[in-house]
């Protein structure tokens, strides 16, 4: 039998290319070998998780079928992504994790790793597959693209887009917090395992005659079905397959017993010697129907650029009544900032006020007459909203204050802290009223609820908290982003709380219970600030290059949601630089954005407004 890798390269395909462009032209329908080609370069990391982690071989097929038909599904949010390879190992773990419930069978299994990492690492059995899945990505991704399917440190670096040191450093990183997790001084890499040439036939087959899904096992479906439901914005779509799995029963593909799996050579895509040739099963080729994607509404009009800061802006804030900007600048530690304010009308600048240290957040009051800020010398400040002077400051925290906010009657300030903490206090003396104590690493971000009765923190380990605002009690821990939480928002009727952070996600929760609702994905670098329009129908995050290892200037993304939905309505650029904040204005017909590119934005969006009814 011909090896499955020469196989592989028997399917026509037009061309290789990177994983995003075979997607895009088997999505397309020009090209029906690019998904071969996928399996290809994929399918021997997917076979050896599966193998490693269920004891029978049918389950095994199964849960490769699986991941593919996961992949199938989830292809058009994967499109642009330069490499599936560690997002599908992660699905697989997924899979082999639901299809061992499903049957009873142990937990998970040790995954042998491909290729070994020197220094030499001694041979020790560990379970790490649940592990190294539930790395944060940016760990996750280069320990997959480089100890297990085979990348050089260069190779990975370039497709990442990042240097081959930053690369290396995150790797050995990774690496430590694998063995922490695993609570051993050592971690195991062996060798990966070929899938039968009559599996990736049949999956094959199910990628070309997809979305028709006669003739794919309702084992399958249902498993995928069980699968999707990870991924809280498809639930829609794991419905789906589930009804289609009641129409199906009694149908597969028939597949052969699996043989002894084979070991790969040193270089995973090295063909192996042929005996005999393997076609593809002879099938009609059906062209994949794919979903049509709501074309994004036209791009929001930009409105103004404040571009005479002298430093990275931080924060920016909209006055009560709409009239008014204010500004925070001044870049890392240790840099003087500014506090400017500016004409929402006119775009005039109002005032300046040079700081002795960064200003990291602004706030305005309820009533719009003082602003408070966060600065990097650990005090906040209450300011004339009219002239900038200085009315008292908020001493009592050990380290850099990052986000200040009033509550909604205007009395109570609160902070968040590096030093692990967040601070109640009162505006009119100035004095603290309590410290929130709960956080283990530095609390990014607070904020009040619309009516004052919770707020949320944002922490570095990736967790948010919920907290009585009367009595100071937490009442809730969220968990669910893989990386710290950089910002949090309420919604306006204070039953929704939006997170992001350097996961590249947005979560939204039900503030509540407690529970996630929705994974909202389509940022491709951190996300670093979160907004809610002030009726609620609208959701604005911002992202750019932070925290991932890779701190060099990059474009900023802004993308704005409809909250009922969870759909991305617009997709928008302009920015040189990373983008740490974002605000509504009160009337939620203008988007302010600010940049270390060293300037304030302001964009219209009244036109996304009646477009989506809002």
């Amino acid at each position: 039998m011909k090896s499955l890798l020469a196989f592989l390269r028997s399917i026509p395909s037009n061309e290789t290319g990177s994983d995003s462009a075979l997607l895009r032209r088997f999505l397309d329908g020009t090209d029906e070998g690019a998904f071969a080609e996928l399996v290809r370069r994929h399918g021997p990391l997917v076979w050896s998780v599966c193998r490693a982690g269920l004891r029978n071989a049918s389950d095994a097929e199964d849960a490769f079928q699986t991941v593919f038909m996961v992949l199938l599904r989830r292809s058009q949010r994967l499109r642009d992504r330069e490499t599936i390879g560690p997002w599908l190992y992660r699905v697989t773990v997924w899979t082999v994790r639901n299809l061992s419930r499903k049957n009873h069978r142990q937990q998970l299994r040790r995954v042998e790793l491909f290729e070994t990492f020197a220094p030499p690492i001694p041979q020790r059995s560990f379970d790490v597959d649940d592990a190294l899945a539930d790395l944060p990505e940016k760990y996750r991704t280069p320990i997959v693209l480089c100890l297990m399917q085979g990348w050089s440190r260069s190779e990975a670096a370039k497709m990442l887009g990042c240097p081959e040191g930053t690369l290396s450093s995150l790797l050995h990183r990774g690496l430590e917090k694998l063995r922490n997790r695993m609570a051993a001084p050592a971690l195991v890499f062996g060798g990966l395992t070929l899938p039968p040439a009559t599996l990736i036939a049949a999956t094959v087959q199910m990628a070309i005659r997809f979305p028709e899904v006669v003739g794919i096992a309702p084992i399958i479906l249902t498993t995928t079905n069980g699968v999707l439901r990870m991924f809280p914005t498809m639930k829609w779509l794991a419905c789906g397959l589930l009804a289609l799995a009641g129409t199906t029963i009694g149908l597969g593909f028939g597949l052969v017993p699996l043989s002894e799996p084979q070991a790969i050579a040193q270089d995973p895509l090295k063909p192996q010697p042929i005996k005999a040739p393997l076609p593809l099963p002879a099938i009609p080729v059906v062209a994949p129907k794919v979903e049509a994607v709501p074309k994004p509404a036209a791009k929001p009009k930009l409105l103004a650029t404040f571009a005479e800061n002298k430093a990275q802006a931080w924060s920016v804030a909209f006055s009560p009544d709409g009239k008014t900007v204010a500004s925070g600048a001044g870049g890392t530690l240790g840099n003087p900032g500014e506090l400017k304010l500016w004409d929402a009308k006119t775009h005039k600048e109002l005032f300046l006020v040079e700081t002795a240290k960064s200003v990291r957040w602004v706030a305005f009051s309820p009533d719009g007459k003082t602003i408070a800020t966060a600065e990097h010398d650990n005090i906040a400040y209450l300011r004339d909203a009219s002239n900038g002077k200085t009315i008292r400051a908020f001493k009592g925290h050990t380290s850099g204050i990052d986000t200040v906010a009033f509550s909604p009657d205007g009395k109570t300030l609160i902070t968040s802290s590096w030093d692990k903490t967040a601070k109640l206090w009162n505006v009119a003396t100035g004095e603290e009223i309590r410290t929130l104590d709960g956080h283990a690493e530095q609390v990014y971000t607070v904020a009040f609820s619309p009516k004052g009765k919770r707020i949320a923190s944002g922490c570095n380990d990736g967790t948010i908290k919920i907290w009585d605002a009367a009595t100071g009690k937490e009442t809730a821990t969220l968990s669910g982003h893989k990386g710290v939480v950089h910002s949090v928002a309420f919604g306006a009727k204070e039953k929704m709380i939006a997170s992001v952070g350097w996961d590249k996600t947005v979560r939204l929760w039900n503030a509540k219970k407690g529970t996630e609702v929705a994974v909202l994905e389509g940022h491709t670098v951190p996300v670093l600030g979160v907004a809610f329009s002030a009726d609620g129908t609208m959701l604005a995050s911002v992202s750019g290059r932070w925290g991932d290892g890779n701190y060099e200037p990059g474009p900023g993304e802004i993308i704005l949601w409809d909250v009922k939905t969870r759909k991305e309505i617009a997709r928008i650029t302009g920015h040189d630089d990373r983008i740490f904040a974002v605000n509504f204005s009160p009337d939620g017909k203008t988007l302010a954005t600010a940049s270390w590119d060293k300037t304030i934005k302001l964009w219209d969006i009244a036109s996304l407004r009646n477009e989506n009814g809002n």
